[in-house]
């Protein structure tokens, strides 16, 4: 693996794995163009989802900084109330998502390295995003966010961990779905995702020793991680703004093409 594809790799990971397109499917797609080998891939998904979970980190430091401090040193006890039930709704999302994974991995599997199954995600998400678009904003605030709410935002996230299939695309629909309006829905989900994403990254790295192993190609990783630290940068302030003004359906006229595009490559 050289330097330009570690940034190429950076950029789509950076990019894609915030707005609502996948990145774990245009990673699949784009490590098959580039020819690259199985123990490569899995070495920069390590390094690039570890530069992704600092951007979210950073970008939401203030949001995690107020939850800590309604936790253990509120101004009233309203505010102790609400930190606490946002961590508690956000736990059970994490188990809810736990849950399908473990039930359907094997499923989930069977879309890696088959860009015909990915392109089927990318056309179901085109159509998530287009339907969510038709509703009207909801009132809802995050203490307004039931055990089911939660659960089924956690379901979605599952249901996700498909390639083709966007992780923040279908936590913030279905956040969108039960009520809860935009800047809420956008602020939960990714409340939700940071430790999913760590989680997540902890266990690729335990499951898939290999990769660590078998490392290679340090400046190509490193750069290709600070062009996915900026780009997620980018892509969480590009989402925000489509989420406040309703147009995530802009997303699908992509995803459209893109998921055609897979099935001439896998079939071409």
């Amino acid at each position: 693996m050289d330097i330009l594809e570690g940034i190429i790799l950076g950029i789509v990971q950076g990019l894609t794995e915030f707005l609502p397109v996948s990145s774990t499917g245009h990673l699949e797609v784009t490590q098959s163009l580039l020819g690259m080998e199985e123990n490569d891939g899995m070495s920069l998904d390590i390094f690039l989802h570890l530069a992704t979970v600092v951007a979210v980190l950073f970008y939401f430091r203030k949001d995690i900084a107020e939850i800590f401090r309604g936790l253990f040193k509120p101004d009233t006890d309203e505010i102790r109330r609400s930190s606490i039930h946002l961590v508690i709704m956000i736990i059970i999302g994490i188990a809810s998502t736990s849950v399908v994974f473990l039930l359907f991995k094997s499923f989930f599997e069977q879309f890696f390295g088959a860009p015909h199954l990915i392109a089927i995600a990318f056309f179901f998400t085109a159509i998530v995003l287009a339907s969510v678009s038709f509703r009207k904003d909801g009132n809802k605030s995050e203490n307004d966010i039931l055990w089911w709410h939660a659960l089924l935002i956690g379901v979605a996230q599952g249901i996700a961990i498909t390639p083709g299939i966007s992780r923040s695309g279908m936590t913030i629909c279905a956040a969108l779905f039960i009520g809860l309006a935009s800047l809420k829905a956008f602020r939960f989900s990714f409340l939700l995702s940071i430790p999913t994403i760590i989680i997540a990254w902890l266990y690729d790295i335990v499951s898939k020793p290999e990769a660590l192993a078998n490392i290679g190609g340090w400046p190509a990783l490193l750069i290709g991680s600070i062009a996915a630290f900026f780009t997620a940068l980018l892509a969480i302030y590009l989402l925000k703004g489509a989420v406040v003004k309703n147009r995530l359906w802009i997303f699908s006229i992509y995803l459209i093409p893109a998921g055609i595009f897979a099935l001439l490559f896998d079939f071409g």
